[in-house]
């Protein structure tokens, strides 16, 4: 068994368990302190055309949603879970993304599609957080990580994290089409532009072109690729 499957399962476990301690089943989580291993990650993993059909194909709900955040933002996974409806304005289209590592609010401007996702999954959600009420633990963020690395798994979409989100954000962006690393450094947060080599004028209307022609190229991939299988 590879050690990134390993570590997949400890953290599911440990996620089950904890859970079990809520519930007042068990008293103690025997996974708390058990290390997950070293393994190398694939850093330049992006999604094909063939995997932003599968994903845009998934019935609606919160998994989609989420990852519909990460590839139109470029959020983190713990950004995703920590994010609240107030964060979130509507009638300006933007979402505001508090960054985990450094504290500081990003405003990323919203498409309209993604805008129409949000507003009938708002339909079906509580008040508050968009997706987690419960504290964003480092325990819940391993949950959710693993969850997703099996989801992805299942739909085809191998050796593929949530996190790789965030790199295909950056690299369609740059890579496919042709924005200036400082507009993209502005919507990812990272400290210095050779943070974004890796992934190989800002302001609002500058992301705002930039979030379009990533949702139009988005969505003509899946478009393109529903032809070609004769959708």
């Amino acid at each position: 068994m590879k050690d990134s499957v390993i570590n997949i399962d400890t953290a599911i476990l440990t996620h089950v368990l904890n859970t079990a301690i809520q519930a007042g089943i068990i008293d103690k989580n025997p996974c708390q302190n058990v290390k997950r291993l070293k393994v190398s990650q694939v850093k330049d993993r992006v999604l094909s055309s063939n995997e932003i059909a599968t994903i845009l194909s998934m019935p609606q709900g919160k998994d989609k949603l989420m990852i519909l955040i990460g590839l139109f933002t470029g959020a983190r996974l713990n950004e995703v879970l920590s994010l609240k409806w107030n964060d979130i304005d509507f009638s300006k289209g933007i979402i505001h993304i508090t960054q985990s590592k450094t504290g500081k609010v990003i405003t990323i401007p919203l498409s309209g599609y993604l805008i129409d996702e949000l507003t009938q999954y708002m339909a079906m959600s509580n008040d508050g957080r968009v997706f987690e009420d419960a504290d964003i633990t480092r325990t819940i963020i391993s949950g959710y990580s693993a969850y997703f690395s099996n989801l992805f798994k299942g739909m085809g979409i191998h050796n593929f994290t949530f996190h790789n989100l965030r790199h295909t954000f950056s690299s369609i962006l740059q890579s496919e089409l042709g924005v200036g690393a400082v507009v993209v450094q502005g919507m990812t947060g990272h400290a210095s532009l050779s943070m974004l080599q890796k992934y190989s004028h800002s302001g609002l209307d500058s992301r705002q072109r930039a979030i379009q022609a990533l949702t139009e190229h988005v969505l003509n991939a899946d478009k393109n690729t529903s032809k070609v299988i004769g959708l």
